[in-house]
């Protein structure tokens, strides 16, 4: 029997063929799971919300590989925010000597761009029929497609030779889960199985932007734990020194330490009381609120330790928590600025405000005290004496100890006042300081 050597060679031809035809279809999958790996795994990896950028930018090239030359918008829902964020790859126009206005235009290579940008959800439009699933066509006309790009011209300072061809321009739009990606170029609609190339690839995206939206959450809460950090370091040091603050916050242990010699001034607002019958509530404490905050600005520039405030009392400190070379002149320089800073104060009553001040030099022991409200505060005699010079002075006067008189005397201008009885104290000679000392 004769054997028909062409039909042979035909039927091995077309075996050839069609195995050709399956090795080819079976790379093609191969190559359409590995682009879709790699968009998931660049979702993945994402570290922050900015990478969603990268993200697009793979996809876009995955599809370039696999034949879709096209241009490619990308929007996602944050329904959360209630807002849309849109981004857009482009071959970078450096390629072709061009530039580029918008800071919203992110290089991410020599031959990639990405152009974000982020809108109202009230002000997307899209199709009444978008269903995820769904995919549709349409097509423009030259002057269609130009308005429907001069914004994104305007916005972004691309020149037009980098979109896509004005001639006519098809888009196809696939929906997923969180918005649309939406293929448009000058060659025609996406064939049926680049369309399902498409959609495979948003499900990949999809992770990428439910990762943005986690980072997004956690870059808010870390943005607003700061904020609170910074109120409550804020407050501790409005409560305590900064250094003392430092150590609070790096230790457990109790703070107390001795001080050989510091300085402590206590004033008190004579008359206030009165006043205070005669004034509501609010001006009162505005009042209060005024005074006190001008000493404090006093005490900062003076370089001094404010340690509290007791009813209508002020009390402050020089040579700690940091000792100075001084204390006692930085305190009288600033007993004799909150005398005369009180004389610009006249509230609406028929007194005036009044200032009696005491100081007192020698060791004390400092320390935080309490557990929710803490307390920087001080003790020892040096404290009690100082106390002492307040209660028993002469309004519109401060009055000083032999102690810090001594350590004052060749800087400032004192008045001998003498002995006097003090309460637990006896009898002590004390001195009105009464400015600075001016040279010959």
């Amino acid at each position: 029997m004769a054997v028909d050597l062409v039909q042979v060679v035909r039927d091995l031809r077309d075996q050839l063929d069609h195995y050709k035809a399956r090795v080819d279809e079976q790379n093609s999958l191969l190559r359409r799971e590995a682009a879709i790996e790699k968009v998931r795994s660049e979702a993945l990896m994402m570290e922050s919300s900015d990478d969603l950028t990268r993200v697009v930018a793979v996809m876009w090239r995955q599809m370039q590989e696999m034949g879709i030359t096209a241009l490619v918008s990308i929007e996602f829902v944050d329904n959360l925010n209630a807002c849309v964020h849109t981004y857009l790859a482009l071959e970078n126009p450096k390629l072709n000597g061009r530039e580029w206005t918008s800071p919203d235009v992110i290089e991410l290579d020599k031959h990639t761009v990405v152009a974000r940008w982020r809108k109202d959800l009230m002000d997307w439009s899209r199709k009444k029929s978008w269903q995820e699933g769904s995919v549709w066509s349409f097509e423009r006309d030259q002057a269609d497609t130009r308005k429907a790009l001069e914004g994104f011209v305007r916005k972004f300072g691309f020149g037009w030779e980098a979109l896509p061809s004005m001639d006519r321009s098809y888009f196809t739009t696939v929906p997923f889960e969180h918005g649309t990606v939406r293929v448009s170029g000058a060659k025609g609609h996406l064939p049926e199985d680049q369309v399902e190339f498409v959609q495979e690839l948003t499900n990949a995206l999809s992770l990428g932007f439910i990762r943005f939206l986690d980072l997004q959450q956690i870059r808010e809460r870390t943005d607003q734990l700061a904020v609170e950090q910074e109120k409550s370091e804020a407050l501790l040091l409005n409560i305590l020194p900064e250094s003392i603050a430092e150590r609070l916050k790096q230790s457990t242990e109790v703070i107390a330490d001795s001080f050989p010699e510091v300085s402590v001034l206590f004033a008190d607002l004579v008359g206030f009381t009165r006043i205070s019958s005669s004034t509501s509530p609010e001006m009162l404490v505005s009042l209060l609120n005024e005074v006190f905050s001008a000493f404090d600005r006093l005490a900062e520039k003076h370089q001094v330790e404010k340690i509290k405030t007791i009813g209508d009392s002020y009390m402050v400190v020089a040579g700690l928590p940091e000792p100075c070379e001084n204390s006692a002149c930085a305190i009288a320089e600033m007993a004799l600025d909150m005398l005369r800073e009180i004389r610009r104060f006249k509230p609406d009553v028929a007194a005036s405000f009044h200032l009696r001040i005491g100081i007192n030099t020698g060791p004390v022991i400092a320390g935080v005290i309490g557990t929710k409200k803490f307390s920087y505060d001080l003790w020892g005699d040096t404290v009690n004496t100082a106390s002492r010079m307040e209660s028993h002075g002469i309004v519109d006067e401060i009055q000083v100890s032999e102690l810090t008189y001594n350590l004052v005397k060749d800087n400032f201008e004192l008045e001998k006042r003498g002995a006097i009885e003090i309460k637990n104290k006896g009898e002590m000679v004390t001195y009105l300081l009464k400015g600075r000392r001016v040279e010959d």
